[in-house]
Order: structure tokens, then sequence, then C-alpha cells
């Protein structure tokens, strides 16, 4: 029966321009970042729970743990991840100009 949506979604997709959910193309976005902290936040919430003598292993904690997670994956992903490419990028960018005036660097040629 999953071979034969499998198959039906593949042959769709072909000529069905079949847009994901928002949702899902979010958490790709934030995947990485996501991945890095995930770890860290369930020690934590577990540590916090067995601090205050609570169940770390049931559904309100399970839910929990996922939605601080995805919330701290986020906030990593755009206050760390994307400021710090973005800084980088644009001191890379800076030296990139200051090499080229001193004479210490040919210009970049446009990729044909």
């Amino acid at each position: 029966m999953v071979a034969l949506v499998v198959l039906v979604l593949a042959l769709a997709s072909k000529t069905v321009m079949l847009a994901p959910p928002a949702v899902l193309v979010w958490l790709g976005t934030i995947s990485f970042s996501l991945y890095l902290s995930h770890t860290t936040v369930f020690l934590l919430l577990d540590r916090a729970a067995a601090g205050i003598r609570g169940d770390a292993h049931g559904w309100p904690h399970l839910i929990a743990s996922v939605a601080i997670a995805v919330s701290v994956g986020a906030l990593v992903h755009h206050y760390l991840e994307q400021r710090l490419s973005d800084r980088t990028a644009a001191g890379l960018r800076s030296l990139g100009t200051a090499l080229r005036r001193l004479g210490g660097m040919p210009a970049a040629k446009p990729l044909a």
C-alpha cells in the first residue's frame, strides 16, 4: 500500500506542482540548529523534571521538550547561525575589497 502511494506521488510530481507545507519548509530551514540544540534542551529539561520530582517520561514532558527544543532551534538559527553567516560574509567581502585596493588580489571574474 505504501509503495502504491509513493508511486502515485512520484508520477504526480512530474505533472502536478505539489507545494510542501510551509511548516515543513520552515523546519527544514532550522533543522541544523535544531539538531545542534535539541540534546542540550532535552538534558536540561530532564534534570529540571528530576529536580522537582516530576515525570520525565510522560506525554506532557515530551510535548514541552519538543516545543522548547524547536523554539530554541529557531532562536539559534535566527540570532546565531544567520547573523554570524551574514557578518562573516560581509567581513570577507570587505577584506577582498581591501586586498584588491592594495593590489594583492585580482578582481573576481564573473562565472560564464
